[in-house]
């Protein structure tokens, strides 16, 4: 398998949205300033594990929606740009 890694592989990590409920802390965010309670640790994770020459994108949907330009990102390969 010398090699199998030289192949250009785009991953966009998508981290889902959490729905409003009663026991969220989402209140309290305006409260802090902040936009999101915890940061994305179990996808920054997983892409620090991949092929450094992979580009990887990380979508919070908490932050906000998924833009269509990270999807065609993802789908291209023909520029290696991030």
């Amino acid at each position: 398998m010398i090699g199998a890694y030289d192949r250009l592989m785009r991953v966009l990590c998508v981290y889902p949205s959490f729905p409003k409920t009663y026991w969220g802390a989402e209140l309290s965010l305006a409260l802090t300033g902040k936009q999101s309670m915890l940061p994305p640790l179990g996808l920054l994770t997983v892409a620090a594990l991949l092929p450094p020459s992979w580009p990887v994108r990380l979508a919070d949907l908490n932050l906000r929606p998924l833009d269509p330009a990270d999807l065609e990102w993802r789908r291209s390969s023909s520029s290696r740009e991030c």
